[in-house]
């Protein structure tokens, strides 16, 4: 039996023995906890559902709606968390939430919006302040984006994409010694992503220096061929594992 059949066996005699109501919804919100590790969006959806109708609250709200953001079911975390909000209007949380999701849909002014309010709520939180920076990238309004970025990389400076992002704003300001630096930063953190040698690449054209474009376009292409040889492989084990149950 491996760990998660364990956790869901552990969880499932917490079940039995819970008594109704609060007890029972405790249970099920930890076997949807379980079931986000794993993975199954759909069976933590669908205990944190149960919990809400055994024992309602906001916080169970929030975390279905948690779920819905990492399914991809942005309208409905967007419902679930606006609810919370109408009850609740001081949150955190499902702003954050909301934001996410309003991101998702591209309805970033929307999203800078609740971060804004998340920030109000919580202004010690960067990561709130870092993903209305990617907002404002979005929205093209490179200015704020930078001004944004710039606050959350003053403590979370481990975060590769972070550097990418303000990488990104730089270059769309045309300052592409700033934005060189960034992606080197970026590159520093994680030196496997396509993506930061292909931006630093396309600075390294506009300053002029073609032989360094080339050198961080062929690594791209080689990391980029890696990833799909990696995906291959994966899909080749995949169905030798389904030829052989069959």
């Amino acid at each position: 039996m491996g760990e998660f059949e364990k956790s869901y066996a552990e969880v499932g005699r917490m079940l039995a023995a819970a008594p109704a109501g609060k007890g029972k919804a405790r249970a099920l919100s930890e076997r949807a906890g379980i079931s986000v590790i794993k993975g199954d969006m759909p069976r933590a959806i669908e205990d944190l559902t149960a919990a809400a109708k055994l024992a309602p609250s906001l916080e169970t709200l929030v975390e279905r709606a948690q779920v819905f953001l990492l399914a991809n079911e942005n309208q409905k975390a967007i419902e679930d968390s606006s609810f919370v909000i109408g009850l609740d209007s001081k949150n955190e949380n499902a702003y954050w939430v909301r934001a996410a999701a309003f991101a998702s849909m591209g309805r970033h002014a929307d999203a800078i919006s609740d971060y804004s309010r998340a920030h109000e709520l919580n202004p010690k939180n960067l990561d709130v302040i870092a993903n209305r920076g990617t907002a404002w990238l979005s929205l093209g309004d490179f200015n704020q984006a930078i001004a944004d970025l710039d606050t959350a990389l003053e403590k979370i400076r481990l975060n590769p994409n972070l550097f990418r992002a303000r990488g990104e704003a730089w270059f769309q300001k045309a300052d592409y010694r700033k934005a060189v630096a960034d992606f080197n930063k970026a590159i520093e953190l994680n030196g496997s992503h396509p993506l930061y040698y292909r931006r630093r690449a396309a600075c390294w054209e506009k300053l002029g220096e073609a032989d360094k474009a080339t050198v961080d376009t062929a690594r791209a292409k080689s990391l980029e061929d890696e990833i799909f040889e990696a995906i291959d492989a994966i899909k080749d084990a995949t169905d030798k594992a389904r030829r052989l149950d069959n």
